[in-house]
């Protein structure tokens, strides 16, 4: 397939559309022909940020931005996810139990005492994001979690250089939506997007029409793992 005429995603699903006896040749052929076209693939993931992985008989470009922050997830499906950034803890739960009844998974975006202090093993930990402003803050995050996660760039401090450290990714927040949450996401809808909602009273009492409303419009809701993958 032409890389100018098709998208990384397209491109996949048609390598993926293979035999197991051809995805297994594609991967470990030293034929020129094929390990060209390997080579040519590996770097056009490289080039959008992702790292091409072959296991279990499928192919994954995987999300592989250690040194630049993350926008937004892939532009050629109609996921998009959403992630409540916590700050006082009095409504995230009610969020929680809206997304659970509209069968949708959100994730929570928060630092590390929020962590230690309020999060159970109840909790998806997998759906869990950092917020920081240390280098060792960020070791207590990750002494307590024990899970893969991505951080996120919330203000002025340069959260991408201790966290690329460790080797996890960093998100930047472009945009936070603090009070009319349905008209905000109506602008910022889009393939992809990650909408960051800050957690208060305003965004909770709109928060079951806002994921009607994105569903109406055809977008799946996911976890920030599966729209970044």
């Amino acid at each position: 397939v032409n890389q100018c005429k098709a998208k990384l995603g397209i491109v996949m699903d048609k390598l993926n559309s293979l035999s197991a006896i051809e995805k297994d040749l594609f991967n470990s052929s030293t034929n020129y022909v094929i390990s060209t076209a390997r080579n040519r693939l590996e770097a056009w993931a490289r080039s959008e940020g992702k790292e091409l992985t072959y296991n279990e008989g499928v192919y994954v470009a995987n999300v592989n931005n250690i040194d630049r922050y993350i926008l937004k997830g892939n532009d050629y499906s109609k996921n998009i996810s959403i992630v409540i950034n916590i700050e006082s803890g009095k409504y995230f739960n009610k969020m929680l139990d809206i997304a659970e009844t509209k069968d949708i998974e959100i994730n929570l975006l928060m630092n590390t005492s929020f962590l230690r202090n309020n999060i159970t093993d109840e909790y998806n930990h997998s759906n869990i994001l950092y917020k920081g402003n240390s280098l060792d803050d960020l070791n207590s995050f990750i002494g307590l979690l024990h899970n893969e996660f991505f951080c996120v760039k919330t203000n002025d401090y340069e959260i991408i250089n201790d966290c690329k450290s460790k080797k996890i990714n960093s998100i930047k927040m472009s945009n936070e939506i603090k009070k009319d949450l349905l008209i905000n996401t109506k602008k910022l809808l889009n393939n992809g997007v990650i909408i960051f909602i800050r957690e208060n009273e305003f965004n909770l009492s709109e928060l079951s029409s806002t994921i009607n409303y994105i569903k109406s419009r055809g977008f799946t809701i996911v976890n920030i793992n599966e729209l970044l993958s």
